[in-house]
């Protein structure tokens, strides 16, 4: 049970968190595969018939393909049956089985094999990743069009579950403990210096005792993380510094107990408890709680000085696991989610923070025990500027994958030969993508088709913000400083040098943009010289030309985050629409396979990736290669071409026998855009593609993108894989979003008030293994 997990949590720092997988995995399979008693009877009615409807025509006793034949395994595996119940499971598990062209049994079916093969396995004694259907990279792997028949309904709810903090949400939750008790705690930045920030203004150089991996998929699962040792010390040594720091005059019930000491009576005691666990814990304390942290701060009142012996009670209490993980459980039975847990899931779903006043006062007042009650504040959070909402940005950030753009590396041969000059960096391209994305949010219209399609884009954009910023505070502190020398009779001098705004200029000074004529000319906006600063301070878009770019898959940022040193990488742009647009999933590379294109730099990529088309990897790369292709139309720098650039071998081969460090030298070849959209599951949308601005436009245009987006959405603000229970779910929010004309805050609303965020099954109902 749930509540015996956050028992063993607060009993144990190092507690793990599996309780949450196991039950999931539990609800994905159906409950008469999973828990059948007797495997050696008989097979099970709906096992028996995927297996001759689907695998035996084909591995029977005759010509039995691939040399594996089923028709002598029997419900009672033998060790070498076994053996070849792994290799079943793993075709039917990846999809690869029937192969393209059966007929296809369905999801259903195909997941009630799958759980009678893992009870045979897990009674054979061998072992398998029992967690891999809820791992991030198997998200799509749950049919779509089973998923988008679902009529609106009553889904099955989760259990209850533990959600670690992200690093985010530690970090905010710092700052405020900090702020509470007017504590100078140290802070660790990013690049290992340890220092103070006497403002907590910039919460990203701030370190929390985990971090999130960048990844291809989603990086942060409700059941993935666990708090280990490393991260308990870290949390340690930040609750010592709040004691070591922290402003005792804030703290008003603990003169009495300082002055008391070992004589300080247990309403003293009790008092002072109530104070700390008042202002720094996001949600209520139980009494049986405060009497138990009043008989430990008594019993430190014993042996150490008042002020430590608070301090010891202060940690204890910063150590509950309601400050570490969201803690979601219904008060009894399938219910919506605590009150005051609710709203706190809530905020640190939309910002990673605890909850603001309003909504402390709705569950004070009993107003969040509904759904109703729900949708009213998320509508009220969602629609005020003043709350952030970091994990908005954060949620595009992961699905496009553009903020990796400045870890791909490009050396400086790289950039020479490509005529780009040392320095490059992708950062300022990561920020302008980040910034269409929040202009996009605000807007809140067509939000996908905007970002897949729009040709209004924000070069520069947080530069302008940085020196509009700097330029506004400057004026602020004058205005300032004037009025009080008014007041107080005194000279000023409004041309110090402290008043004095420096311009803002493209190539120089400190507010400038550096080699802008590089970022220019990657957009296609011309010459430094012929570019308007006043527009760029006012912090209008620029429309880039039609002809050439279109939305995120154009932008700088994804194309540069899609690339390598040397190349574009047109595999992983194809696999990322197929994955992220398309709702299709790749099986993992085979182990032994070389899956390194030919090193022939004076060959055009296109060439080169036609060993892919071999048949052993033309059945996968079918479904990447020729998404991918299309964008060959930009180089790895991100820059529009109309020729593309290889190695010319008989110049560079003269260079280099004069110099043997000389660069290559590159010549111009013609370019091939065309692709195509295979095996979508949508046949309007497949067909043959000229170009990058064509396969876009046709996914921009198409329901099913639609509904693969919400399906990502609910990945990642719910924390977890979508099963067919959640069918009702995606329907409801993908009906919010295309009614809503393409809002993002009416798709979270109708995801975040629905069963699968708010409402949760009794514990005692999970059991800890499927």
């Amino acid at each position: 049970m749930l509540s015996s997990l956050v028992g063993r949590l607060r009993s144990t720092p190092s507690g793990r968190v599996r309780f949450a997988a196991a039950a999931w995995l539990a609800i994905a399979v159906p409950a008469q595969a999973a828990d059948r008693p007797d495997l050696a009877s008989a097979f099970p009615r709906d096992v028996k018939a995927v297996l001759d409807a689907a695998c035996i025509r084909c591995h029977g006793a005759k010509d039995a393909e691939g040399e594996l034949s089923l028709h002598t395994l029997g419900p009672s595996p033998t060790a070498a049956d076994l053996v070849v119940w792994q290799k079943v499971l793993q075709q039917v598990e990846d999809g690869l089985m029937p192969p393209e062209g059966e007929k296809q049994p369905t999801a259903a079916a195909r997941q009630a094999l799958a759980a009678w093969i893992k009870s045979a396995l897990r009674a054979g004694g061998v072992a398998f990743d029992e967690h891999k259907p809820l791992r991030a990279d198997r998200g799509n792997w749950v049919d779509h069009d089973a998923l988008f028949a679902a009529t609106p309904g009553p889904a099955n709810p989760p259990p209850g579950r533990v959600w670690r903090l992200s690093p985010r949400g530690y970090r905010v939750l710092a700052r405020q403990i900090a702020d509470k008790l007017k504590a100078r705690a140290p802070f660790y930045r990013r690049d290992g210096a340890s220092g103070r920030d006497s403002d907590f203004d910039n919460l990203e150089e701030v370190d929390s005792p985990w971090e999130l991996e960048q990844r291809w998929n989603f990086s942060d699962y409700s059941f993935e993380h666990r708090i280990g040792e490393s991260e308990i010390e870290a949390h340690l040594r930040f609750c010592q510094a709040i004691v070591d720091t922290m402003n005792w005059d804030r703290l008003g019930s603990a003169k009495d107990v300082i002055t008391a000491g070992k004589a300080a009576s247990r309403d003293q005691a009790r008092k002072v408890v109530e104070e700390l666990c008042g202002r720094v814990l996001p949600v209520p304390v139980a009494a049986d709680d405060l009497d138990r942290y009043t008989d430990f701060l008594l019993a430190q009142l014993g042996e150490f000085e008042p002020k430590e012996a608070i301090g010891r009670c202060l940690t204890a209490i910063l150590c509950r696991p309601e400050l570490l993980y969201r803690i979601e459980e219904a008060a009894a039975g399938r219910g919506i989610i605590e009150p005051a847990a609710l709203a706190r899931a809530i905020t640190q779903t939309l910002g990673d923070r605890d909850p603001d006043k309003p909504l402390l006062e709705a569950v004070a007042a009993g107003r969040l025990a509904s759904r109703d009650d729900v949708r009213r504040e998320l509508e009220r959070l969602l629609a005020d500027a003043t709350f952030p909402k970091s994990r908005l940005v954060g949620f595009f950030n992961e699905f496009f994958a553009h903020p990796t753009a400045p870890t791909v590396f490009k050396c400086d041969l790289t950039q020479m030969e490509n005529g780009i000059g040392k320095g490059w960096s992708a950062d300022g391209f990561t920020r302008d993508a980040d910034y269409l994305v929040k202009r996009t949010l605000d807007a809140d219209k067509d939000v996908l088709r905007t970002l897949l399609t729009t040709t209004q884009w924000f070069p520069f954009a947080q530069n302008a913000r940085g020196y509009t910023g700097y330029r506004d505070r400057t004026q602020a502190k004058l205005n300032r400083d004037r009025e009080r020398a008014e007041r107080e009779g005194k000279p000023f001098d409004a041309g110090a040098k402290q008043y004095k705004i420096e311009p803002f200029t493209l190539n120089s000074g400190p507010h400038g943009l550096g080699p802008a004529a590089v970022t220019l000319a990657v957009y296609g906006l011309g010459a430094p010289a012929d570019f308007d600063v006043e527009r760029l301070l006012r912090l209008e878009p620029f429309p880039v030309p039609a002809d050439q770019r279109a939305g995120m898959l154009t932008h700088p940022a994804w194309l540069v985050a899609m690339s390598s040193n040397f190349d574009n990488h047109a595999i992983h742009r194809g696999r990322w629409i197929r994955e992220k647009l398309l709702g299709g999933h790749i099986p993992d590379v085979p182990i032994g396979v070389d899956a390194k294109l030919p090193d022939t730099p004076e060959v055009p990529l296109r060439e080169r990736m036609t060993r892919t088309r071999e048949e052993y990897c033309w059945k996968c790369h079918k479904l990447m290669d020729p998404l991918g292709l299309p964008f060959e139309q930009y180089d790895h720098f991100g820059r529009h071409r109309r020729e593309e650039l290889v190695v010319d071998v008989e110049k560079t081969a003269a260079a280099k026998a004069k110099n043997p460090n000389a660069p290559r030298i590159m010549k111009p070849v013609p370019l091939d855009t065309t692709g195509a959209i295979i095996a979508s599951g949508d046949p309007r949308l497949d067909g043959p593609v000229k170009d990058p601005l064509e396969l876009i436009a046709r996914l921009a245009a198409s329901e099913r993108v639609e509904q693969v987006f919400v399906r990502h959405v609910f990945r990642y603000f719910i924390g977890r894989n979508e099963t067919l229970a959640d069918g009702p779910v995606l329907v409801a929010a993908h009906r919010a979003y295309r009614d809503s004309g393409g809002s993002m805050r009416a798709l979270l609303t109708a995801l975040l008030s629905s069963d699968a965020f708010i409402v949760r099954s009794p514990p005692e109902t999970v059991s800890a293994t499927p």
